[in-house]
């Protein structure tokens, strides 16, 4: 049996069964699968159609082809051009309201052939890929007729309008328009609103080619997952004020934005609080190379010099435990989002944070150094991230016929790529590499964990000075060393604070993950791009902002009892210093801008470090038998700015 869509109606669909009834005659046949007609009832109306018979929405009085879709939820609403999955006519402009009970509507891109060919002669006619831009898909007459709701077709009299598919974000043409559609295929993302209303016009022009098939929209509701507060635009703005009276969850857009959005989450704490805001969730839905990207400000305005740090598809915080953690310095924090790219179902990075307020009191940790030990780990329940340690001349009293040694231990391991940042206050006044130089009298040395760094030492009493160091690894020993007779050190000095330290450990995003996910083999890129490739001093001053001279560690998991060989293909600095910028592979130095290809060869039995599944990190020595699923080796690269 042929089935001439003109000739013959699908009514009801049940199961794998099609009834049609013929236009003019009483008589009912049955269409099955494979039959045209069959194809034609499934692609228009869905299966069990019985079941939901608005479907395809509730015709408007007095109108050609308006409809209106109410409560949508999955299979229920089928947004569709008139005769779809046949031919259009011509000179049309239909409108689709469409509404979902709460949440937020979407629209899934089922099939799109609207103005996909505008050709007479097939052999000489190429379709053309789904556009948003509106210079492609003119439609004049259609903003000129308004929201007319004539009966019948609507005579547009431009000869050059084409047909588009126009999609806004509310019920009506007054709100704001978020695409422009035209062409043929299928868009890489849905469609998703901020409210609950969207209304969907479509125009055909009045010379159209009659070779396009129009469109099959699906209509849902983007039900919220309880995942938090999430921020969308909303009346031209997108914008979340809080003032901080508990922990709250909040994520990142869901909906859609224009080209060059900002939204931003402005957190205020109480008086004597400061803010701190935990990554639960941060997945990269698609790649941008940043262009979107969550920064984060230690104020509540977006100025350079409070930046904290830069999140991106290619700078991911740690959501495994400890996860990573950001802190105001003061009652203010910025969370600041920005998209270059736009989108039309949220953004391409999918986050979510708590973000609440602490006593800033807590960070007031003053230390009498009678033990004279003391070790702070970030991650520590007892150590928060930032803290202050004093050492005052009267705390050291009883100990003036002895040497006075403190070490104080900062140690950032728990966190990846950890830094440690030091602010001494001290009557120290000189600082040099060269501790060999200073008094043995009394003096501060700053020992740290990377086996290239220089020990600093603080020493010559003189005027209260203030230094800054940060590690370029993640730990820092600090001792102070006072021989007996430190009480001839300066009279000055008897009636001040002999040290005081202001601490903080923070990951350094920058570097990408910390571990290396390799099989038998793999490569590591840095800074983590996508073709085409880049060459990294380009990078530079994205790579290094203002956070200083960069230093990364990468531990590469290999075979146990094998060795492992690595190959230098390109390594590009600002300069080629090495002594300021080089790649450290186990003990051998890699100096930047090589002339050549370099290899280096590890032998098995000089990886030092192992690390079994599943338990924690365990040094093993030369020459060891301790047997392991894989090994550890640890890559570092120094990166400075001069």
């Amino acid at each position: 049996m042929g089935c001439r869509p003109l000739v013959y109606k699908c009514k009801v669909l049940y199961g794998n069964k099609c009834l049609i009834r013929h236009e003019n005659v009483e008589a009912l046949e049955i269409a099955r699968p494979g039959d045209d007609c069959f194809l034609l009832c499934c692609r228009r109306y869905g299966q069990y159609s019985q079941l939901y018979p608005n479907r395809r929405g509730v015709p408007v009085p007095n109108t050609y082809c308006h409809r209106t879709f109410r409560d949508c939820a999955p299979g229920r609403c089928f947004v569709q051009s008139p005769g779809y999955p046949g031919i259009y006519p011509r000179n049309l402009l239909c409108k689709y309201r469409i509404s979902v009970r709460r949440n937020l509507v979407g629209l899934d891109l089922a099939a799109f052939d609207v103005d996909g060919l505008r050709c007479d002669n097939l052999l000489m006619c190429f379709p053309r890929p789904v556009t948003r831009d509106p210079v492609r898909c003119p439609y004049d007459s259609v903003k000129r007729l308004g929201t007319s709701w004539k009966r019948g077709p609507i005579r547009a009299h431009h000869v050059d309008a084409v047909a588009a598919t126009q999609v806004y974000d509310g019920p009506t043409e007054d709100f704001p328009l978020i695409a422009t559609l035209c062409g043929r295929g299928r868009l890489k993302s849905n469609i998703v609103a901020t409210g609950s209303d969207m209304l969907v016009t479509f125009a055909s022009s009045p010379a159209g080619p009659l070779l396009n098939t129009g469109f099959h929209f699906k209509a849902d509701a983007v039900f919220d997952a309880g995942d938090g507060e999430h921020v969308q635009l909303r009346n031209g703005t997108c914008l979340i004020e809080r003032k901080l009276s508990g922990p709250a969850v909040f994520a990142s857009p869901r909906s859609w934005y224009p080209v060059n959005t900002t939204c931003s989450y402005k957190f205020t704490a109480p008086p004597g609080e400061l803010v701190r805001v935990e990554f639960l969730w941060f997945r990269v839905e698609r790649v941008t190379l940043c262009e979107e990207a969550l920064r984060i400000y230690d104020s509540l305005r977006p100025d350079p010099r409070h930046i904290v740090t830069k999140l991106c598809d290619t700078n991911k915080p740690r959501t495994e435990q400890p996860r990573a953690v950001f802190e105001s310095t003061g009652a203010g924090l910025l969370l600041q989002f920005t998209s270059r790219t736009g989108s039309l179902d949220g953004s391409s990075i999918s986050f979510g944070f708590e973000v609440r307020h602490i006593n800033a009191a807590v960070y007031d940790n003053r230390v009498s150094p009678t033990a004279c030990n003391r070790r702070f780990a970030a991650g520590d329940a007892d150590s928060p991230s930032r803290g202050t340690l004093s050492v005052h001349l009267g705390d050291l009293g009883g100990a003036d016929q002895q040497a006075v040694a403190c070490n104080y231990t900062f140690d950032a391991r728990a966190w990846p790529h950890g830094r440690v940042q030091l602010t001494l206050a001290s009557v120290f006044e000189t600082r040099t590499d060269h501790c060999d130089l200073c008094p043995r009298d009394g003096r501060v040395e700053i020992v740290a964990e990377a086996r290239h760094e220089r020990t600093t030492c603080l020493c010559n009493v003189g005027r209260y000075r203030t230094h800054r160091l940060v590690s370029t690894g993640p730990v820092l020993q600090l001792s102070l060393h006072l021989k007996p007779e430190w009480k001839r050190l300066s009279a000055a000095a008897l009636k001040d604070r002999l040290l005081e330290v202001s601490f903080a450990f923070y990951s350094d995003t920058r570097c990408g993950a910390e571990r290396l996910e390799l099989d038998l083999q793999g490569s590591l890129r840095f800074p983590a791009v996508q073709p085409p490739f880049r060459l990294s001093h380009e990078f530079s001053e994205e790579v290094l902002g203002g956070g200083g001279p960069l230093y990364c560690r990468w531990q590469a998991p290999v075979l146990s009892n094998h060795d492992v060989s690595f190959r230098l293909e390109g390594f590009h600095a600002p300069s080629s210093n090495c002594t300021a910028n080089y790649l450290l592979v186990d003990d051998v130095v890699l100096c930047p801008n090589p002339p050549v290809t370099h290899s280096v060869l590890l032998h098995r039995e000089n990886i030092l470090n192992a690390q079994v599944r599943g338990r924690p990190h365990a040094r093993s020595s030369r020459n060891s038998t301790h047997r392991s699923c894989c090994h550890a080796v640890k890559i570092s690269r120094t990166y400075s700015q001069e």
